[in-house]
């Protein structure tokens, strides 16, 4: 399981500390380039409509993603959830204003999902895996 870098200190201790002791000597270890968060872009079917979108990692403190009308929190409805149990699709990803749904974590990057429900809207980054706060999911192409 990827930690994104601003969960709190806790959790990313308790992961150092188990990662070390899986690890192999440090002489046996080649550097790796970092892993790709989402998938490469593949056309999807939703109904008469092909849609590129991204097999992304994704996360959610509470168990369900929130997914907002639009990318500025204070005027956007919540239109839908997904759940975080398995890589979530989105399409793209935007900049918006700033998400604060995350106790202690704020970002302004935005990624276009659809909901469980089938409503289009627009999750916080904060909830995919391969980003780091403040920062888009560098794997995610934009919109």
């Amino acid at each position: 399981m990827v930690v994104p870098s601003w969960r709190p200190a806790a959790a990313g201790a308790a992961a150092l500390a188990v990662a070390a002791l899986l690890a192999p000597p440090a002489h046996a270890r080649t550097p790796a380039p970092p892993p790709s968060a989402c998938g490469a872009p593949v056309n999807r079917q939703l109904g008469d409509v092909a849609v590129t979108m991204q097999l992304c990692p994704d996360w959610a403190p509470a168990g369900r993603i929130p997914v907002h009308s639009g990318t500025r929190p204070a005027g956007a409805k919540v239109v839908g959830w997904i759940d975080p149990a398995g890589d979530g699709w989105y399409e793209c990803g935007m900049r918006g204003d700033p998400y604060r749904g995350i106790p202690g974590a704020v970002s302004r990057w935005w990624a276009a999902a659809m909901a469980d429900n089938g409503r289009w809207g627009y999750v916080s980054q904060l909830y995919l895996q391969g980003g780091r706060e403040g920062d888009p999911e560098q794997s995610l192409r934009r919109c």
